[in-house]
């Protein structure tokens, strides 16, 4: 019997100077293509191909390569395992002249390479007929046995089977083939090792992605800590609540305890952003900042470069300001829409409002400065390559009011819907009448705060000018209660089926409000993982809302109960986006055609959803 061994090579391997001249598929045989002193060896290419079709598997192939006076003759799989055996043309010849057939030798690769055994031994038949058997280590991974192990043990082998009968072996000899074995075994071994290395790496790995979960997770609580630790500090937004008849308890006892606190902006990027607009003097931070602060700043600069992408993602922009997406994204729209010079708004005062706007949006799963930042650039996408803003040829008035309106639209949101309120009877839904109870809520409080001078970025307009914005902001933020969802996509409809163009000031705010609906609702039709990710944001919010309400013994809201979150998130997913989502963005589709690739990838989230079942 021959010998075998296995090497995993690639495709574009080499044996030293090894030259391949014949390949052979199993059950095949192909023309050689060699001629020269060596063309004897293919004689013996039909009976071998012959012997190996018979046993060997599907797609495992035979290849012939000279080398050094011999034949390499090398068997590998579809993986590319390699199994070989070095032949001289008169060790080929002397084989079949002495009846030795070459069926074992080409059962034992191919139950290796079938992984059915990986040990076995090396048959060295002499010519009296007795037989010397020598372990034999199939050792995968290591290129160098072809040389190093197989050709001086097949030499050996070739040397043994010539010899006459009473030939006497040195111990030298001797210790020279248990040698080469104790190499094998020992490559045996090592690869053995590497293999069992494999899966620990891949727990280094899952334990490395854990670790930064958690550290996700700590920075959020690190933050809700920062901004409850009013009671241990003096520099809460004054005057915020002033003349609020209930400052601290305007909502439901299971609304966490929470006072605005401003957040410090990073002075690089607001200076780099000054600079871009001309904003007064432009002069320098006050502070010098150190490699980390300035690596924040460009941070900053990059994700606000992509203001104008469906891609624009307000998650690594909260990372990069630590804490500021809204105050950069409202600040950077408010001066490229020239809002800022046409209404005359003194910088610090702007500077205090976005501040203050920030730091009222509660640290909510979903309800929070992200989601409103991530609103804001939805609509400023929208009207600017959405072809809204000549669709109903929008003016200062009209851009100034829809920016104003996303930012705020969810303005001290407890991260409680208005249907607890109301079952709750709360103080919110006992002021508003059970009517919009947080939409009220968020217009009145912002309002209220503009009426200190230190956030009046009104301070500069005309009567006119502050009316026609505040009414038409009131109505777009009254118009993301889903409760009114149905009554003014119906209206709108109907609207759009006079085929009329909407340049009223009641046709511009009624398409206003579907636009801010549309931006509200808009992550189901952002780019996969960005949709994965708000969706976490919003089951989380939820099943926070559906514990409160198990607590008051109220009935839980559907798809609210964390006990169900495997048989009912997907499912009430997919009928959000069946039932709220995709008809109100193809309602706005028919006003603005270019928006339609945002219907597709709704659809495309959904189905990934619906066929994968993937739990996000």
């Amino acid at each position: 019997m021959g010998c075998g061994a296995s090497s995993p090579i690639t495709p574009n391997s080499s044996h030293g100077e090894v030259q391949k001249v014949a390949t052979v598929t199993a059950g095949s045989v192909v023309d050689q293509g060699s001629s020269g002193p060596n063309a004897d060896y293919f004689k013996y290419l039909k009976k071998i191909d012959k012997t190996f079709a018979s046993v060997a598997p599907s797609g495992t192939h035979i290849g012939l390569v000279e080398k050094d006076g011999g034949l390499l003759i090398t068997v590998w799989d579809e993986a590319w395992n390699v199994y070989s055996g070095f032949y001289t043309a008169q060790s080929l010849e002397s084989r079949w002249n002495d009846c030795m057939s070459w069926k074992p030798f080409f059962i034992t690769l191919s139950q290796v390479s079938r992984g059915i055994f990986q040990d076995g031994s090396l048959c060295l038949q002499r010519k009296g007929g007795k037989t010397l058997t020598f372990p034999l280590q199939f050792v995968f991974g290591h290129q160098p046995l072809i040389n190093g192990i197989l050709i001086p043990l097949v030499q050996t082998y070739i040397k043994l089977k010539n010899a006459p009968d009473d030939a006497q072996y040195t111990t030298a000899e001797i210790d020279k083939m248990k040698l080469l074995m104790s190499c094998s075994n020992a490559e045996h071994q090592v690869a053995s090792l590497k293999s069992e290395l494999i899966p620990l790496e891949q727990d280094v790995q899952h334990a490395r992605d854990d670790a930064c979960a958690a550290s996700e997770q700590v920075d959020g609580l690190a933050k809700q800590i920062n901004k409850l630790k009013f009671v241990l500090s003096s520099q809460k937004e004054d005057l915020l609540y002033t003349d609020i008849v209930q400052p601290f308890g305007l909502h439901c006892p299971e609304a966490k305890i929470f006072v605005p606190r401003s957040v410090p902006v990073d002075p690089g990027a607001l200076h780099a952003l000054r600079v871009k607009y001309g904003v007064g003097s432009s002069s320098k931070p006050a502070v010098m900042q150190d490699k980390e602060n300035m690596m924040d700043t460009s941070a900053i600069l990059l994700q606000l470069g992509r203001i104008d992408s469906w891609d624009y993602n307000c998650f690594n922009l909260e990372k990069a300001s630590k804490g500021c997406p809204l105050f950069f994204t409202c600040y950077d729209l408010l001066h490229r829409y020239g809002l800022v010079t046409h209404y005359k708004m003194d910088d610090a005062i702007l500077c205090n409002f976005l501040s203050a706007l920030e730091s009222g949006y509660h640290p909510n799963n979903y309800h929070n400065n992200i989601h409103a930042a991530d609103v804001l650039q939805i609509t400023h996408y929208i009207m600017e390559h959405g072809g809204l803003k000549p669709t109903i040829f929008m003016q200062s008035n009209e851009i100034m009011a829809s920016i104003l309106a996303a930012a705020i639209h969810d303005y001290d949101h407890p991260g409680l819907n208005n249907n607890f309120h109301i079952k709750t009877r709360s103080y919110l839904a006992t002021l508003y009448n059970d009517q919009s109870v947080l939409e009220n809520h968020h217009v009145a409080s912002i309002y209220q705060l503009v009426k200190n001078p230190k956030y009046n970025i009104f301070h500069a307009m005309s009567w006119e000018q502050y009316k026609d914005i505040r009414d038409c902001v009131t109505e777009m933020v009254l118009a993301t209660d889903m409760g009114l969802h149905a009554k003014i996509c119906h209206a709108f409809k109907d609207r759009l089926a006079e085929s009329k163009p909407l340049h009223s000031k009641e046709d511009q705010r009624l398409a206003l409000s579907i636009v801010l609906k549309m931006a509200d609702i808009s992550n189901c039709c952002r780019p996969l993982p960005l949709y994965k990710k708000w969706a976490r944001c919003i089951v989380e919010e939820f099943y926070c809302q559906g514990e409160a309400e198990r607590q008051r013994a109220l009935p839980v809201s559907p798809f609210m109960d964390r006990n169900k979150h495997v048989t009912d998130f997907a499912k009430g997913q997919v009928s959000f986006m069946n039932y709220i989502v995709i008809p109100s963005i193809e309602l706005g589709v028919e006003m603005l055609p270019k928006m339609s690739f945002a219907v597709e990838q709704c659809y495309h989230n959904k189905d990934t959803l619906f066929t994968t079942q993937v739990d996000i």
